[in-house]
């Protein structure tokens, strides 16, 4: 921020003249020079800002333009400026008409004046090609330093906004577009794309065919309006996340995120939409020749600001005007671009770019023509764009259009939609939410009347085959391979069941009752799930308390009276559930953790430490003891069977060693090698032993002949010298060996 004394000597010396009569420097001399001008104002412009009684006399718009250019730091354009002071009711736009009966409100750049004339504001621009500033145009205006300091800040504000003084009268003619409806279209793709993934074009998006299917599923005909709707509409969806172009293919994730989108409510879902519009825009059609045509060199416009940005504005805009009716798209203009052409569709920079050219270069004409030229074509491109963009907006029913005459072909007026007002005041919204019905026929045919929840379509869609697509209905009908679907993404016929008896509220028919019972039991003969929890109870009451909580319905699939298992990505939920019902529950942490000192001697029978024992306790005490009604029996055939089953008796006593936390007593130990056969068996035979002189003979003797050799067998597999001989082969081994010479005598000889 330059200081006071220089920015009032980069004046023009006219403009400078008007602050100086101001002062009344004319009236201390007859002559005045601009560099005593200069110095003698920077001395009395402070003196003045510090004055209450002088800026106490300050109108009120005058006094709110100092608080609006303090809360911005001490400077701002002009543009910013006017819709506070539009809205508070302290300035009128130069385009207003019929204000006969009201008070007549001065004019923004009126108030500004008298600020500049006091010097308390300088306008921070230049005229032409001087680097001079002026009055006028109006550019940046700035509080000086000087100024800014001494201000008298407590008796300036912002008073609050009327927005009722700026809606007009009801149009002759409305146009209406439902934003749900808008939002159950996008659903109608999306759960097509996720029945059948579509294939993607090298160029992006669907192919034809698959646009043809999504048409047909939806029971409209296809016209190349309607193929571009739904073109769009999986556009939206692929910017939302909601869809994924994986190359070849377009398709549903299946996240949590993606199915939490349609579980909102219309206003959640609407925000989501406009926030998707802000962040990529949507296609505009802007004709700039009448721009270019003023401007030297036909590609010498300044670039306009990008699609997304001018539907922040708009989206901005919206929300400031929350509460007012019908609004003129005329005040709208004016409040968007701060009444001055071109800064809605262009930056201040390149504004005065455009106007710098067509002042400095023209080939016809005087440069005050080309300059009018432009703000006419300006006026005229901000008007077709900000109908482009309210349009667009329409479309998705964000905005009602209001036409002047029946005839009209352009809007002149507009107001929010009532999802929308609700949205941007941020109070309660009825629609759908309190009305539609779910109705499920004997013969399986679901009935979806009137404007139904999309987060109950969206359920609906994943337990039902889409039959028809009507305004007024929707038609599903219950088929063996839809549950299939269901069952294998994770739902139970028991939360189906729990489903439908909810949205229709009324028991449904036993004859549907009994053929979803029979397919879940089809289905889950053989079935391997992964990346599961087991919830254990105490007490059958309480498990099937739990599976009646509703938000425990879809997520707990029962096992047996005292059992249920669910996906790991719900354990957070359960925890959440269970503790509401003032249950703590503890946390298995494997067997490592779980089966020391788990059990205890009790007699001759094994009891766990804990009231409810892990299933890593049970499983493992189950394969090797029976089960009795105060806890475990060893007995010889469970024993057997564990032996059966590979497990041997030092596993098993080292198993009871751990479990109990004590050492195997002696007297158990020696039941359970016997029980489980740890010596094996014995075998007797009578034989004769023979003793040698040494081994050396013994296999000499076996060498030599081959009688011996069969019959003489060494007590040891290493050098033995004795041999065994069986009782009937005797009397044939002494008469052999009397012919080799050895004699024989009989006695013990250990």
């Amino acid at each position: 921020m330059e200081p006071l004394l220089i920015a009032l000597n980069l004046y023009r010396w006219g403009d400078l003249q008007i602050i100086a009569r101001e002062y009344g420097l004319y009236q201390e001399r007859k002559k005045v020079l601009k560099a005593w001008a200069v110095k003698r104002l920077s001395q009395k412009i402070p003196q003045r800002a510090a004055s209450r009684k002088l800026i106490g006399s300050l109108t009120e718009a005058q006094q709110a333009i100092l608080a609006l250019l303090i809360q911005a730091g001490g400077n701002a354009q002009m543009f910013d400026l006017i819709k506070p002071l539009v809205l508070g009711s302290l300035v009128r736009l130069p385009t207003t008409e019929g204000e006969e009966q009201k008070p007549r409100l001065p004019l923004l750049t009126t108030e500004i004046k008298v600020l500049l004339a006091q010097g308390l504001v300088l306008n921070i621009n230049s005229s032409g090609g001087s680097n001079l500033h002026t009055f006028s145009p109006l550019g940046k205006l700035v509080i000086p330093a000087e100024v800014l300091r001494v201000l008298p800040r407590e008796l300036l504000s912002i008073p609050p906004p009327d927005l009722s003084k700026y809606s007009c009268r009801p149009p002759a003619r409305i146009a209406v577009v439902d934003p749900e409806d808008f939002l159950r279209q996008i659903f109608f793709v999306w759960a097509e794309l996720r029945r059948q993934p579509g294939t993607a074009r090298k160029a992006g998006g669907l192919y034809k065919r698959d646009v043809s299917r999504i048409a047909r599923s939806m029971g409209m005909e296809l016209t190349a309006e309607k193929e571009a709707e739904l073109r769009e509409a999986a556009s939206f969806l692929s910017w939302m996340r909601l869809v994924h172009d994986q190359g070849k293919a377009i398709v549903v994730p299946e996240s949590a995120a993606t199915g939490a989108f349609w579980q909102q409510k219309p206003t959640a879902q609407l925000r989501k939409v406009l926030d998707t519009i802000v962040g990529r825009g949507l296609s505009l059609e802007l004709d700039l020749r009448a721009v270019n045509a003023t401007q030297w060199g036909y590609y010498n416009t300044p670039e306009p600001y990008s699609p997304a940005y001018l539907f922040k504005r708009v989206v901005e805009f919206l929300e400031e005007l929350a509460g007012v009716g019908w609004v003129l798209f005329a005040t709208s203009l004016t409040l968007l671009n701060g009444g001055q052409s071109g800064h809605f569709a262009f930056s201040v920079e390149a504004v005065r770019r455009l106007f710098r050219n067509a002042a400095q270069y023209s080939w016809r004409g005087s440069g005050t023509e080309r300059e009018t030229e432009l703000k006419q074509a300006l006026v005229q491109l901000e008007q077709d764009l900000l109908h482009q963009l309210f349009g667009r907006l329409h479309e998705i029913g964000v905005v009602e259009l209001g036409y002047s005459q029946q005839e009209s072909a352009r809007p002149s007026a507009w107001r929010l939609s009532p999802l929308a007002a609700a949205l941007f005041a941020q109070r309660p919204y009825g629609g759908a939410e309190e009305s539609g019905q779910i109705v499920l026929q004997p013969d399986f045919h679901l009935l979806a009347l009137g404007p139904v929840p999309l987060k109950t379509l969206a359920e609906i869609e994943q337990l039902a085959e889409r039959e028809k697509v009507q305004p007024a209905a929707v038609s599903y009908r219950v088929t063996k391979g839809s549950i299939y679907r269901a069952l294998q993404r994770g739902q139970t016929v028991r939360g189906v069941i729990s489903y439908l008896e909810t949205a229709t509220s009324q028991p449904i028919s036993q004859n549907v009752r009994r053929s979803l019972q029979e397919w879940g039991a089809q289905h889950e003969r053989i079935i391997i799930h992964q990346d599961v929890l087991v919830v254990q109870v105490d007490q059958a009451e309480l498990l099937t308390t739990l599976l009646a909580l509703p938000r425990l319905a879809k997520i707990l699939h029962p096992v047996d009276n005292c059992t249920a298992w669910l996906y790991s990505r719900h354990a957070k939920q359960v925890k959440l559930a269970l503790r509401s019902q003032k249950i703590l529950p503890a946390l298995s942490q494997g067997p490592e953790k779980d089966l020391p000192q788990s059990l205890h001697w009790q007699a001759e029978i094994l009891h766990s430490r804990a009231p409810l024992p892990s299933l890593y306790v049970t499983g493992s005490i189950c394969r090797v003891a029976e089960r009795t009604e105060s806890g475990w029996q060893l007995t010889p055939e469970s024993v057997h069977a564990a032996i059966v089953a590979g497990q041997g008796v030092p596993e098993i006593c080292g198993l009871l060693t751990c479990m109990t936390g004590t050492p195997l007593p002696p007297a158990w130990e020696q039941r359970l090698k016997a029980w489980g056969n740890h010596f094996g068996d014995a075998q007797t035979a009578q034989v004769r032993l023979l003793r040698l002189k040494n081994a050396a003979t013994l296999a000499e003797l076996r060498r030599a002949d081959r009688g011996l050799s069969r019959w003489l067998r060494p007590l040891h597999k290493q050098k033995s010298d004795v041999a065994v001989i069986q009782e009937k082969n005797w009397e044939k081994v002494c008469e052999r060996l009397t012919e080799w010479g050895v004699e024989i005598t009989e006695g013990r000889w250990w």
